[in-house]
């Protein structure tokens, strides 16, 4: 899993190295955790929350990216996917 994340204030690139743990829940939404480096700097954790709310284009889909570290670091951020689709399968 890598995210990167760029404005004129702040840069995010995020890579992990550790996938922990996988599930799905109800039948449209994946869960996904493990660990890995934020800037290059080791000592992170990530959660991602995936939902296939519809098909392509329904404007359904969302997902949220959560990070947390070291100093009480803590990155949030989420919404609807407007260029894609989520797929979850069983």
């Amino acid at each position: 899993f890598t995210y990167n994340y760029r404005s004129s204030t702040r840069s995010i690139q995020f890579i992990s190295t550790i996938l922990s743990q996988s599930q799905l829940s109800a039948s449209n939404t994946a869960t996904f955790t493990g660990q890995g480096t934020l800037n290059g700097v080791a000592g992170y954790s990530f959660s991602v929350t995936a939902v296939d709310g519809g098909g392509p284009g329904s404007g359904l889909d969302s997902i949220v990216v959560t990070f947390t570290g070291p100093s009480n670091y803590l990155y949030t951020n989420g919404g609807v996917v407007v260029g894609g689709d989520i797929i979850i399968k069983q």
